[in-house]
């Protein structure tokens, strides 16, 4: 697996606090991360990347590393997992359906 550093600046030194995130990091979950720390409600989609991000802090299309240093295949996980369940719903969603995961919790009830 390749690693690439990255920088992450806030303007506001308290904005970002390193010791709140994991050493590795997929990109997928920088705008649930900026989101929460800005206090913006999040759409129901980056929601659910916020929730997966402790468990899952990697994801790439062929694998998933876990917080516990397990790596898992992708496809053979994806339907047992229920982080990656969702991240195929999403996808789907997103894709091909109504998007109804990019409108807000508040407005359509709970996203879990």
């Amino acid at each position: 697996m390749a690693s690439v550093p990255c920088l992450m600046w806030a303007n506001k030194a308290d904005l970002l606090d390193a010791h709140e995130m994991p050493e590795h990091l997929s990109p997928i979950y920088f705008p649930s991360l900026l989101l929460k720390k800005l206090g913006v409600e999040m759409p129901g989609h980056i929601q659910c990347l916020s929730q997966g991000m402790a468990d899952c802090p990697v994801v790439h299309r062929r694998f998933v590393w876990r917080n516990d240093g397990e790596l898992l295949d992708f496809k053979s996980q994806a339907e047992s997992d229920w982080f990656l369940r969702g991240l195929r719903l999403i996808q789907y969603d997103v894709l091909f359906g109504e998007r109804y995961c990019t409108r807000t919790a508040g407005a359509y009830g709970s996203v879990n």
